[in-house]
């Protein structure tokens, strides 16, 4: 069996991780998007995380859910 890192060696073009993606292009072309849960639940997680201060939870909160 051989070893995943000897395999990237030989084809150093291959991505590590799967590439980011801009999920408003999709909202924008019709192509459905992340849900609201889900979008928040990826902030709370990042604010978790020590990512987001609370202003910047707030902030970006308040785009995804207006009051």
């Amino acid at each position: 069996m051989r070893r995943v890192a000897e395999s990237r060696r030989e084809h150093p073009d291959v991505l590590a991780r799967r590439p980011w993606v801009d999920r408003t292009i999709f909202s924008r072309s019709g192509i459905p998007g992340p849900s609201t849960v889900d979008q928040v639940r990826e902030l709370v997680d990042l604010f978790d995380r020590g990512l987001l201060s609370q202003e910047e939870f707030e902030r970006q909160r308040t785009k995804v859910v207006p009051d």
